[in-house]
Order: C-alpha cells, then structure tokens, then sequence
C-alpha cells in the first residue's frame, strides 16, 4: 500500500510539474510577443534604458497588433532580421513590417 501511494504522488507530482512547465512556457510566449504593448511602448529592458517603441514616424506608443506584429519576424528570421537596422532607418524587419520605430525617452 506505502509503494502505491508514493508511486501516485510521483506521478500527480509529474503531471503538475508539466502543467506548471506548460504554463510557464506559454507565459513566456506571450511575453515575447507583446511586450512592447505594455505602458508607454515599454517593455522591462526599454523601460530600463529609457527607450520606447512608438508608431512611424513618432505616433502614438506600440499596440498590441504592432506588437505581436513586430515580434513575430524576431522570432523566426533572428539574423536576418537584426540586419536590416544597417540599412535605411535603422529599423528591423519586424519594426517595418509593425510601422514602428524605438526611441530613446
């Protein structure tokens, strides 16, 4: 009966441990994807540097759509899209694509 009951707590425990990865993961997802729509276009790092991500050219701060918009070419073309801020505006792929800009505050 001892091995039983140690047995369904290593798997209950497994399961919530799985949940909380699950979770934790998709939080995190979220994070990377709409973060400059937080207060002022800021996300912890811009906020920290005192920058912010503003609509093109110098609009309103970021919103949700520019945000997820802006993010979604970091996440699946990286280099390249940190190669296009050598040319033009030095603007990114995703600040292009989202009509958006980061200025110092």
């Amino acid at each position: 009966m001892l091995h039983f009951s140690f047995r369904f707590s290593s798997e209950l425990g497994l399961t919530v441990f799985q949940g909380v990865d699950y979770f934790l993961t998709l939080l995190a997802f979220a994070y990377f994807l709409f973060c400059d729509a937080l207060p002022n276009g800021q996300s912890l790092g811009k906020r920290l540097f005192k920058m912010s991500v503003v609509g093109f050219p110098y609009g309103p701060p970021c919103t949700v759509l520019q945000s997820a918009l802006r993010n979604v070419p970091k996440a699946l073309f990286s280099i390249l899209d940190g190669v296009f801020v050598f040319f033009g505006f030095r603007r990114r792929l995703g600040d292009m694509l989202a009509r958006t800009v980061v200025v110092n505050l």
